[in-house]
């Protein structure tokens, strides 16, 4: 064969061959992720997420690649950036620094906040800056697309790339599909991701923008420290399905840090409960609930349990349509509601008093009209009448020329300083706070709902500690730019803290924690021991076989009082007596209490000295086990 006909042949069949491969991609629906090389003088770049490409909300992770073949040492750069022209700008930065020959790869966990669900058009782009050089790789996670979908997940397994589980899930797991995308397929209105157990997130904060995570152990178990997050992301209200032989999933997972107890009967979660408890999260009708969310948990052989505030499912697999069944409850109440479009910050967290919970700082969000208009009022009697009668008695005109400019910016700077010394020069906060403490492994999962005000600015911004992680409730436009420096300290900046303006925001914190409430239920009567460094303003405990005990007055840190007994009536009066939001719809298992606080002891005040001005704060606890006996 001549040349010149290998060369057609190439031309042709290569191309073709290209094709087939990515058409045979899609239709198995394994959409693994694919990583783009770029060459900066020899240090070779890629990036990847294996996140489903739709999302509009928390954060998602990035792996960023290096293989430093220039022959020297190399500080690189890094400024992962979502742009768009309807959502607000999201960067965050890194500097790494590479020895010669090494490889690297250099987890980012980026923000993903979205304004308009309708709108959708923002994409993340990493920027790689070697000296003078810069290349720009996509990555393909975003909102690109113009209706969110309604739900997310990502299936872990130890061979992903021979599976094609992801595609046919989204299917058999759909609503229905997406009315607005272009193109003639129809595009599922849930999505799917498929990883590795190495591509599991070492921060928890990179799950929030999935509803549900899927982890197949059938084919090899996770390395326990990958393990670590995603339970942590469960404790704050995650949902995670682990598929495999239920007593030896229960065996490995019950070995693992911060689970012990984690699978006894006292969380296990029934049928019926579980409808109850997404029938009052949710917004969706009655008729979707039966429909879309009512697990069938003993006909597929699995098992439900509560895990903090999110759920722990054991499944036998996902093939059939039964054991499906515990995805789709797994996967309701949905990030977005199918009517109304709203997002939330992570699954779990719903309730009409959830994103707008009524708590504000008072007197920041508006002006003093009224002190305003009268200081505005005696300027210009000061200015005008007084000032010309004061002139003329001294026969001195002329210096109207020096008094009228000088009494303007005199009251000028009056009026500045009123209204800056009025709203205050330090940070303060109102806020909601719920915890979740797991005495039994000392683990706390704090939600907490926070108005922050800035009089002056807080130096280089928020920083939080390990384990916590900030959303705003209301991203806003376009002209915000949110701001992470990463690497070692994390800093949030600009929009997550601007000076002088009221801002909205959830912060969510999972960490280890010694606080706890020592109750005696060996005794004659039961009694509780106050160790919290916070005042104690009620507390409910519900000892288990309907015994229920209280102390509806104030509980001292350091004091011990006795508990009496109480009746229904009384709980429900207990119950709804704390106008917090953020107790709707909670139920305190056997073994557990729900404790009133003056302050909140778990908080991450992010590096910022802060004023607290009104506050609502709550504990939802369980005891160990053998603090019952």
């Amino acid at each position: 064969m001549s040349p010149l006909l290998r060369g057609a042949r190439r031309l042709v069949l290569v191309p073709a061959l290209r094709l087939a491969l990515m058409l045979a991609l899609m239709s198995i629906g394994a959409r693994p992720a694919s990583a783009q090389w770029q060459d900066l003088d020899g240090l070779r770049v890629s990036v990847e997420s294996p996140w489903p490409e739709t999302l509009g909300r928390g954060y998602v992770p990035l792996f960023v690649s290096f293989e430093n073949d220039s022959g020297d040492d190399a500080v690189v750069e890094l400024e992962a950036r979502l742009e768009g022209w309807a959502n607000p700008q999201q960067v965050t930065a890194r500097r790494v620094a590479l020895k010669q020959g090494e490889r690297r790869e250099v987890e980012l966990i980026v923000p993903l906040f979205v304004t308009h669900s309708g709108s959708w058009g923002s994409n993340y782009s990493v920027e790689v800056r070697l000296g003078r050089r810069t290349e720009r790789l996509g990555v393909g996670i975003g909102s690109a697309g113009w209706e969110p979908q309604l739900a997310s997940f990502v299936l872990f397994t130890a061979s992903p790339w021979e599976s094609s589980l992801p595609g046919e899930l989204e299917q058999a797991l759909k609503v229905g599909d997406l009315s607005s995308r272009g193109g003639s397929t129809p595009v599922p209105d849930v999505g799917a991701g498929l990883a590795r157990f190495d591509r599991m997130p070492s921060d928890p904060a990179g799950y929030t923008s999935l509803d549900a995570v899927l982890v197949d152990t059938r084919a090899g178990f996770p390395d326990p420290g990958r393990l670590g997050p995603l339970l942590a992301w469960a404790r704050l209200g995650g949902r995670v399905v682990f598929v495999g032989e239920l007593d030896q999933l229960e065996q490995r997972l019950q070995g693992l840090p911060a689970m012990e107890g984690a699978f006894d009967e006292r969380f296990r979660l029934r049928t019926q409960e579980t409808m109850r408890d997404l029938a009052r999260w949710s917004e969706t009708s009655d008729d979707e609930l039966q429909i879309v969310d009512t697990p069938r948990l003993t006909r597929a052989g699995a098992a439900a349990y509560r895990h903090g505030f999110g759920t722990l499912y054991l499944a036998p697999g996902f093939e059939s349509d039964a054991e499906r069944d515990v995805l789709r409850a797994a996967l309701r109440p949905a990030s977005r509601h199918a009517v109304l479009g709203e997002l939330v910050p992570l699954p779990g967290l719903r309730g009409p008093g959830f994103l707008r919970p009524g708590i504000a700082i008072p007197g920041v969000d508006r002006l003093p009209l009224r002190s305003f208009m009268a200081m505005l009022l005696l300027f210009a009697l000061v200015i005008g009448p007084a000032n010309l009668i004061l002139l003329r008695r001294f026969k001195r005109p002329a210096l109207l020329l020096l008094t009228v400019p000088s009494l303007s910016l005199i009251a000028s700077l009056g009026i500045v300083a009123y209204g800056i010394l009025g709203q205050g020069v330090d940070v303060k906060t109102a806020a909601y706070s719920l915890t979740h403490l797991d005495q039994a492994n000392h683990r706390a999962a704090t939600y907490e709902l926070r108005q922050m005000f800035a009089g002056l600015s807080p130096g280089r911004g928020l920083v939080p500690r390990a384990g916590t992680s900030v959303y705003p409730t209301e991203p806003g436009e376009r002209h915000k730019l949110y701001e992470i420096e990463s690497g070692g300290e994390r800093v949030l900046s600009g929009a997550f803290l601007p000076v002088r303006t009221p801002v909205d925001q959830v912060y969510l914190t999972e960490e280890a924690s010694r606080l706890r409430l020592d109750f005696d239920l060996a005794g004659e009567v039961v009694s509780v021991t106050n160790t919290l460094p916070v005042r104690v303003d009620g507390v409910l405990l519900h000892a288990g076989e309907g015994d229920w005990f209280a102390r509806f007055a104030w509980i001292e840190p350091g004091e011990k009082v006795p508990l009496e007994r109480v009746d229904a009536q009384r709980i429900e009066a207990f119950a709804v007596a704390e106008s917090n939001p953020l107790l709707e719809g909670r139920t305190v298992p056997a073994g557990g209490y729900l404790a009133l606080l003056a302050a909140n002891p778990f908080r991450d005040d992010c590096g910022v000295e802060h004023n607290e001005v009104d506050g609502r704060h709550a504990v939802l606890g369980t005891l160990a086990a053998e603090e019952l006996r």
